[in-house]
Formats: structure tokens, sequence, C-alpha cells
């Protein structure tokens, strides 16, 4: 399975989901992404992932991506996955609106 994960410089992302993510790459395979190229390559090192980019579409075609981003990011970054067909897993909150909330529902 080849999974893309956003947001993994967040403080929960890089202590807590990291970690563990790269005690499974024997089974699955992880892109993550990073906003700026630098940083992007010095998590890529050091938890050892083969992967990351700076470029959102190259996760259209994972098998899920999870979204370790702020809140008011969540909507606009699950609905681009959903509606591409892709599984998405976030953390909570999903969204800071209702309204977001109902819309992402009709994309699953």
């Amino acid at each position: 399975m080849i999974i893309g994960v956003i947001g993994a410089t967040s403080n929960i992302a890089s202590k807590a989901y990291l970690p563990v993510y790269a005690k499974m790459q024997a089974d699955h395979r992880f892109i993550l992404y990073f906003r700026h190229w630098e940083e992007a390559e010095e998590v890529r090192k050091h938890y050892k992932f083969e992967y990351a980019t700076e470029d959102l579409s190259a996760l259209e075609t994972v098998d899920l991506v999870i979204i370790h981003a702020a809140t008011s990011q969540h909507f606009e970054l699950a609905k681009r996955y959903l509606s591409a067909g892709v599984p998405v897993l976030m953390d909570k909150p999903v969204s800071e609106k209702l309204a977001e909330v109902k819309e992402l529902q009709k994309n699953c």
C-alpha cells in the first residue's frame, strides 16, 4: 500500500506518528508531503523514508492519504483527495464548520 502523509512536521506527527510510520515501511510505502523541500529532505532522511515531495498532486494516485495538517486546512485537502477517489484519514476535528463536514460526507 502507498500512503501519502500531509502535515508530517506538526508537533504530534513528528513525535507520535512518524516514528510509527517509519516502523511500518516494511509493509507500506510512504510519501511525505512538505511545503518546503529542505524540510522534506531533513525529515525524510531522519526517519529513513524513501519518498518526500513538495507537490500535492503527487499524492493523487496513492492508496490512502493521512492528513495531519492544521484543522483549517482539513476541508480543502480532504475534498481534493476524496474527489480524486483516494480514501482519507485525518486528525480530529474534521473541520471547524459543520457545512464542510456534510460536504465531505457526500464524497465518501
